[in-house]
C-alpha cells in the first residue's frame, strides 16, 4: 500500500472485516455478505494459516507473515518458562514482548509501516483484547489505535494507546442490551469516535461473536444460524454508516478460519507413558485447558517420535470402542464430548528454545473472503 492508494486526511482507505469462524459455505445464508460478494470480487481460493487458530492468524493478517515467523504458533503458548495466554494483553505486552527485545512480533506489521508513511491504522474488535492488540501491536508505541469492544464493565475494557483508553473509559456503557451488543456498540463507537477523532487510514473490525457461538452450540444448527442472520445485519449497519462518512472506502470481508463439528473427542490420561523413555527429558506436556484431550495428544506426539498408526490406532479411537478395548490404553474419565473442538489441548515444550514444533502440519480450512 502506497501513498496513492491512501484516501485524503480524516477519510477511510479500507475497512477489513474479520468474522472470526465465519466458513466461506455459510455465506450463502448471509444476504448482505452475499449481495456484496456479487458487487465486488470474491477469493474463493482463501486459506487459513497454519495452525487454523485465532490469535495466529489475527498476528498473521497483521504482519502478513506466517506463525512460524510471527512466533505466535497457537492460542496459548510456552515461552522460556511462561505458559502464555495471547488472549490477554498484559501476557502479551508484560511477557512475550519482553522476551523478544521489546517487539510483540519479530517482523514489522501493517500498522507500523502505515505510521512509517504518516499514515494510521486501528483496530476494534469484539474478540479477545489479546487478539485486538495483535492486530496492531504497535498501538502500545502510539501507532494508530487498539481498542476492545467490550464496555460491559471496565475490568472487560482494554485500549491503547493509553490516552485513547483515558478518553473512552468514563463513557463506557454498564449494561448491555440484546444479541450482540458488543458488535452494536463497536459499530456505533467507530462511527461517532473511531473515524471523526483517530481519522485512520485503514480500519479493522474484528467480530468474535460467531466463533463464541459456534464453540458452544456447533456449526449448522438454529443457534449458529441465527448468529450469522445477526451478524450479517449488524455489518450491513457497519457498512453503510461508514460509507455515509466515507463513500470511497473499499471493504474487505474475511475470516481467520473455519469451522468443523466433532462427534467426540478422546481424553488423554497418562501422556509420560506415550512418550519414550529416550526423550522423557526432552519433551514436556503443558496442560493449557480444563477437560483437555492428552489421550489423543500422546497417541500422535508418539506417531511423530516413530511409532506404527497401528500402535497409535487404539488412542484415537472413539471413547466406547477404546473403553471396550483389552489393550492398555485408559480414559480418567474428564474428558467432555463436546459438538465441536476448535482449540488445540496441549503445547508440547522441548528443553531447547530452539527447536520448532511441527504445527505446519495441521490442514488449513477454508474461510470466507468477499
Amino acid at each position: 500500500m502506497d501513498r496513492a492508494s491512501i484516501g485524503e486526511r480524516g477519510m477511510v482507505s479500507t475497512l477489513l472485516v474479520v468474522v472470526d469462524g465465519l466458513r466461506a459455505t455459510d455465506v450463502r445464508k448471509m444476504p448482505f455478505l452475499t449481495q456484496l460478494a456479487h458487487r465486488g470480487v470474491s477469493y474463493r481460493q482463501a486459506r487459513s494459516v497454519a495452525p487454523s487458530l485465532t490469535r495466529p492468524a489475527a498476528a498473521s493478517l497483521a504482519s502478513g507473515a506466517p506463525p512460524g515467523v510471527t512466533g505466535i504458533p497457537g492460542n496459548r503458548l510456552w515461552a522460556d518458562g511462561h505458559l502464555i495466554d495471547t488472549g490477554r494483553p498484559d501476557h502479551l505486552v508484560e511477557l512475550l514482548r519482553s522476551l523478544r527485545g521489546d517487539r510483540l512480533l519479530p517482523v514489522p506489521a501493517l500498522g507500523e509501516h502505515l505510521a512509517d508513511h504518516g499514515h494510521k491504522l486501528v483496530a476494534v474488535g469484539t474478540g479477545s483484547n489479546g487478539c485486538t492488540l495483535l492486530l496492531n501491536p504497535g498501538a502500545v508505541d502510539g501507532h494508530g489505535a487498539a481498542i476492545g469492544a467490550r464496555p460491559f464493565g471496565h475490568d472487560a475494557f482494554y485500549a491503547r494507546p493509553e490516552s485513547v483508553r483515558r478518553r473512552l473509559a468514563g463513557s463506557l456503557p454498564q449494561a448491555a442490551d440484546g444479541p450482540f451488543p458488543e458488535l452494536d456498540w463497536a459499530t456505533d463507537l467507530i462511527v461517532d469516535y473511531v473515524i471523526p477523532e483517530l481519522a485512520p487510514d485503514v480500519l479493522v473490525l474484528w467480530s468474535g461473536e460467531l466463533d463464541d457461538v459456534q464453540h458452544a452450540n456447533g456449526v449448522d444448527g438454529p443457534a449458529g444460524d441465527d448468529a450469522l442472520s445477526e451478524i450479517d445485519r449488524r455489518l450491513r449497519r457497519l457498512i453503510d454508516r461508514v460509507r455515509e462518512q466515507t463513500p470511497h472506502t473499499d471493504v474487505i470481508v474475511t475470516a481467520d478460519h473455519g469451522f468443523s463439528n466433532a462427534t467426540h473427542t478422546v481424553d488423554v490420561a497418562d501422556i509420560e507413558s506415550l512418550i519414550p523413555p529416550s526423550l522423557t527429558d526432552a519433551v514436556q506436556l503443558v496442560d493449557n485447558a480444563p477437560g483437555t484431550d492428552t489421550h489423543s495428544v500422546g497417541a500422535l506426539v508418539r506417531l511423530m517420535l516413530g511409532a506404527t498408526p497401528a500402535q497409535v490406532a487404539p488412542a484415537l479411537a472413539p471413547p466406547a470402542e477404546r473403553a471396550a478395548s483389552t489393550g492398555s490404553w485408559s480414559t480418567d474419565g474428564t474428558s467432555s464430548d463436546a459438538p465441536h473442538r476448535h482449540r488445540r489441548p496441549v503445547t508440547i515444550r522441548p528443553s531447547s528454545r530452539h527447536w520448532a514444533p511441527p504445527l505446519a502440519r495441521r490442514t488449513c480450512t477454508s474461510t470466507a473472503s468477499v
